[in-house]
């Protein structure tokens, strides 16, 4: 397993010990159940040197480890390395690929991180990775307006319920199916 959280690790090595009253349960019941053990990877105690090996997995690595750190400042100084170590990585479509997943799984955990910095790291190791960075951008900012534009759908079909209105109008007004809009009766 593999943790890399801001805690030390304290919960079990066992799959017995994530049962709750495991030792209550009946020896006819505790048979069946196998006693794995599993090898715990704790990403925060190991140190660069240490995440040797394959340039992806040190990437993947690292990010792990450093994403929950809450300091901006040295959040955009790893995010630099790990794209620059991006650029010596010789499948080149592989690397783009990885990249937007990298900055994807970026944006999902660290709200606190300006778009536009991690932007302007991006441009600055590799004017590719700065293009497919603004490709990402419009990308996910249309997806948000597309999500948003829903959503609007779907408030404004529950104040048409709301007020009475008919299903067949609302579906005409909304554009929305009549079994997304009746979901919102209950």
């Amino acid at each position: 397993m593999i943790y890399h959280g801001q805690e030390q690790w304290n919960g079990p090595l066992k799959l017995s010990g994530m049962i709750d009253h495991y030792e209550q349960l009946p020896d006819t019941v505790t048979q069946y159940i196998p006693e794995y053990r599993y090898i715990l990877y704790n990403l925060s105690t190991y140190t660069d040197q240490e995440l040797v090996g394959n340039m992806l997995l040190l990437i993947v690595l690292r990010a792990m480890r450093a994403i929950l750190i809450k300091d901006g400042k040295n959040s955009y100084t790893i995010l630099h390395e790990l794209v620059f170590n991006l650029e010596k990585v010789e499948d080149k479509e592989k690397a783009k690929q990885f990249f937007e997943t990298l900055i994807i799984y970026i944006l999902s955990t660290r709200q606190d991180l300006e778009l536009k910095r991690i932007y302007e790291i991006a441009k600055e190791v590799s004017l590719e990775r700065g293009e497919v960075m603004m490709t990402l951008a419009e990308k996910l900012i249309m997806e948000g307006m597309e999500k948003g534009v829903e959503k609007g759908k779907l408030e404004v079909a529950k104040n048409l319920l709301e007020l009475g209105i008919e299903m067949e109008k609302i579906v005409k007004a909304t554009g929305l199916p009549e079994d997304e809009i009746k979901k919102l009766m209950n």
